[in-house]
């Protein structure tokens, strides 16, 4: 079975099979190992497209954050260019 492991990249992986939450893949050395189906950063797809789609999303996410982030500073340091020397108003 094909899926779509997107983390930073997209590749297709063969799988063995699959549960609710995991999927068991084949290692180079003819073993099996697990892997969560989605984590924060990473997941496997039934398609190059709703890989893509997560990658996206997720970069969406972090500029958004970024973008909250600047706003806050910007406001906090056009209240700190407001301030005024106490000694100066004072006269």
């Amino acid at each position: 079975m094909i899926k779509y492991h997107a983390w930073l990249c997209i590749e297709e992986l063969e799988i063995v099979r699959e549960t609710t939450y995991q999927v068991i893949l084949k290692t180079f050395s003819g073993g099996e190992r697990r892997a969560a189906k989605q984590s924060e950063d990473s997941g496997y797809f039934d398609t190059w497209q709703e890989a893509k789609d997560f990658m996206l999303k997720k970069e969406e996410d972090k500029l958004a954050g970024i973008q909250r982030q600047f706003e806050y500073v910007t406001a906090k340091r056009d209240k700190i260019l407001q301030w005024q020397d106490p000694a100066i108003t004072k006269q």
